[in-house]
């Protein structure tokens, strides 16, 4: 395929001929020789056709960009409505294009009752001040620009989209006006202070605070924020702090709890903590509040820790709040959420890591770990323990399973049972790892972890007692062989944020068996591998039977099948994939 550009005065002889055009090429430059006229080049010719791999639709060149700057691009639809960029540059001679990132594909809407036919895309040269492009179809999106960002997709909230136009009036100032699947005409502008420069849209909320963690209370639908703010630091007699009257007064940071209502994006009720106390961690977890009913409801839990000054150990505490609905304020209806306390128990250490566990609510305070019920009479129950190393930054939980991260000692994997209560340790990472956030990462009937660190690599370990790999790939704990390898490394560069796993698409392990060149070990970014020991062990069975004691049914780390360890191969290959079996698909971290 052959791409051309004419000028509309003289469409006799175009100004710019590219060759392979379907095979979407990194760079376009103007196609330069004469058409091949022989037997050997035409054939060649023929083959290049035929390696394409894309069903191109429809191309359009168009200006894009904000009243800063503006910048010529060549757009390309796929018959998926996929979506590839060009920018136009000239060279010394003539005029060329390169392709520019755009790593989002399209995701038709599957809920429509009927297929929207094909719908060109349409220039617009102002909305809401931006040169963009529409994408009408099952997937509508605005393709913006602006003068630091290249082009990127902005999906449209709703249904399909059948036609669109500009639509500039005393009441929509630079607007648009669309018709859906359904036959509705609407009237939208695009928001004034949101920001488009990056992969999604965002809008930026000033609370005058220090935001240390959030949580979203999906009953109330309100968003809980952990905030904190520089207070003169006082002195305690009788638990109760002095101010300093001298004139250069030292501070110290305080932190509260807020809720943040959606509709205005303002705080409409706050619940402060002493003045040395801060939060550090908020959760939103289903407690089990009846032990006659069994009655689960989501509550909010949240982590602080108390600061006395250097020369006292720092303490912390465990408060459980929940949101109730009130009267509102009268011409605020935003204000009808309110935080009520449940129970706060002080405990020593701070509590860095919270999650819920079968009901029960598991917290990491200093150098242990303490799983609580909550009672009828609205007080903590610790119920089973374990200990820890240094400073616990992780703790997620997946159907009794917990992963812990430590900021000094990388990952541990344990689990918690009911009958009786107690903590089970099924193995630990060697690797000295600062673990700032992680998450399971199930594969069918392999179990694996995601863990980013302080330096910003995406680490990819795997849990599989039965496997055999060599010594220096075994940790050692109370003389067992603790059962862990690292399957990947992902070099980022940038520092890693808390995660959230979503769900992926379910399928039949056993229809869908891994690659036969995926099972390695140790491998490294730029592809290199630890030199051998010479020696493989097999670990006894009696160091993962703990596990599949949790385990009602077969679960992700239980003991692989017997035709599957049968099929492994002791023989490692020399380069894999980073992940396979669609590993990408539900790694937390953005990309920039």
């Amino acid at each position: 395929m052959i791409v051309q550009i004419f000028n509309l005065l003289d469409l006799s002889t175009p100004i710019f001929s590219a060759e392979h055009f379907s095979t979407l090429p990194p760079l376009l430059k103007q196609l330069t020789h004469p058409t091949p006229t022989s037997p050997r080049a035409a054939t060649a010719s023929a083959s290049a056709a035929a390696s394409a791999t894309e069903d191109i639709t429809e191309t359009l060149l168009v200006d894009l960009g904000d009243h800063a700057s503006r910048e010529p691009f060549l757009i390309v639809r796929s018959s998926q409505d996929d979506i590839t960029f060009y920018k136009a540059f000239l060279t010394p001679t003539s005029l060329a294009f390169i392709k520019t990132a755009n790593p989002i594909l399209s995701t038709p809407r599957l809920n429509l009752a009927e297929s929207p036919r094909f719908r060109q895309m349409v220039a617009m040269e102002n909305v809401g001040g931006y040169a963009c492009v529409f994408l009408p179809g099952s997937d509508p999106a605005f393709i913006i620009k602006t003068a630091k960002s290249v082009p990127r997709l902005h999906r449209l909230a709703g249904t399909a989209v059948r036609a669109i136009s500009s639509f500039h009036t005393a009441s929509a100032d630079r607007g648009f006006v669309y018709v859906d699947v359904a036959g509705a005409v609407r009237v939208a502008l695009l928001p004034q202070d949101w920001n488009f420069d990056n992969p999604f849209h965002a809008k930026k909320i000033y609370l005058n605070e220090s935001l240390r963690a959030v949580a979203w209370y999906d009953p109330m639908s309100v968003c809980i924020a952990a905030t904190t703010k520089r207070v003169p630091f006082g002195i305690e007699e009788d638990g109760a702090a002095t101010p300093d009257d001298s004139q250069l007064q030292p501070t110290i940071e305080s932190g509260a709890v807020t809720i943040i209502s959606p509709l205005t994006w303002t705080v409409v009720d706050r619940y402060p903590f002493a003045h040395n106390e801060v939060a550090l961690i908020v959760q939103t977890i289903p407690l089990e509040v009846s032990e006659h009913s069994k009655e689960r409801r989501k509550l909010v839990a949240v982590g602080t820790g108390i600061f006395r000054g250097e020369d006292h150990s720092a303490r912390g505490g465990i408060y459980v709040f929940e949101v109730i609905e009130v009267v509102p304020e009268p011409g605020k209806p935003e204000t009808n959420r309110k935080l009520k306390l449940v129970t706060r128990e002080e405990v020593k250490g701070t509590v860095s890591a919270l999650c819920g566990v079968n009901g029960y609510l598991l917290a990491a305070q200093g150098q242990k770990i303490m799983v609580r019920g909550l009672k009828e009479d609205q007080s903590l129950l610790p119920v089973a323990f374990m200990d820890m190393n240094c400073y616990v930054t992780v703790a997620k939980n997946l159907d009794g399973f917990i992963l812990f991260g430590d900021f000094t000692k990388s990952v541990w994997f344990a689990g918690f049972s009911e009958e009786p209560y107690k903590m089970l340790l099924f193995g630990k990472d060697t690797q000295g790892l600062r673990v700032v956030t992680g998450d399971f990462l199930p594969d069918g009937r392999q179990l694996f972890f995601v863990v980013a660190d302080a330096k910003g690599d995406v680490h990819v370990l795997q849990y599989d007692p039965e496997r055999e790999f060599p010594l220096s790939s075994l940790t050692y704990a109370c003389d067992l062989l603790m059962l862990f390898h690292n399957r990947s490394k992902i070099p980022r560069g940038t520092t890693s944020n808390p995660s959230q796993r979503v769900p992926c698409p379910t399928r039949n392990p056993l229809s869908h068996p891994p690659p036969a060149n995926t099972d390695l070990t140790h491998r490294r970014a730029g592809g290199k591998t630890p030199p051998p020991c010479g020696h493989s062990h097999r670990s006894p069975r009696s160091h993962y039977h703990g596990a599949r004691e949790l385990l009602p049914s077969p679960q992700p780390a239980a003991e692989p099948s017997r035709g599957r360890r049968g099929a492994r191969s002791r023989t490692e290959p020399e380069s894999v994939p980073a992940c396979h079996h669609g590993l990408w698909r539900i790694l937390a971290w953005s990309a920039g």
